[in-house]
């Protein structure tokens, strides 16, 4: 299984921008036989939002768009197998909370979530999530690295479990596998702060090739 993070989920909404496209791109490249899923947590992480929209507002018109959201959102992540926070994950969220890690709880059953799934977790916020033990947490919306993509590739299969080699297109190549020499963006974007700003994605990843 693979697991869309709340900041991947987002740019599924905006196919025409550059980060939707790419990972489209590598959604569509990927075996058939693989699930894409998203933690409940997750969703409810979108539902909060909507929800304080909702609260907020005190006039009935002007809760219609919070409502209507709220809706569209339900009929989004009905195309999505929801991985559960059950008795399992919610086991493996307490052991790994007692190894003080430095992350925020809903990203840490998130991670709780995709550990109990053997799942990939894909997510923009590495930095936090790679400081769980065994997760594995790749970014499809970073810039893909072509120098050697049959290697990048091979890499990439390892790290879904693949036990041979998919028929991959070079778009879907992790940046993960990019040559440390080179001097390549750390992340590639030509985005809109908006849509980055939805998918909770910091300022200072707003960069461009």
């Amino acid at each position: 299984m693979i697991l869309l993070d709340t900041d991947h989920t987002t740019y599924l909404k905006y196919p025409d921008s550059d980060r939707g496209r790419r990972l489209i791109g590598r959604m569509q490249s990927v075996q058939e036989t693989e699930t894409f899923g998203v933690a409940i947590v997750t969703v409810e992480e979108r539902m909060r939002g909507w929800l304080a929209v909702i609260a907020k507002e005190q006039s009935a018109l002007r809760q219609v768009v919070g409502y209507r959201e709220l809706t569209l959102l339900f009929e989004f992540y009905h195309e999505f197998e929801i991985a559960p926070f059950d008795e399992v994950a919610a086991r493996n969220f307490e052991r790994l909370r007692g190894q003080k890690l430095r992350i925020g709880t809903r990203d840490l059953k998130i991670a709780a979530t995709a550990l109990v799934n053997n799942a990939v977790l894909l997510s923009a916020n590495r930095a936090d999530f790679e400081r769980v033990p065994g997760l594995r947490v790749v970014n499809w919306l970073e810039c893909v690295f072509r120098r050697n993509p049959v290697a990048t590739v091979r890499s990439l299969d390892r790290t879904l479990g693949a036990s041979e080699t998919p028929r991959h297109s070079p778009e879907i190549l992790s940046s993960t596998d990019r040559d440390p020499r080179e001097s390549w963006p750390a992340v590639c974007l030509a985005v809109e702060p908006k849509i980055a700003f939805e998918a909770g994605l910091k300022p200072t990843m707003w960069r461009s090739c």
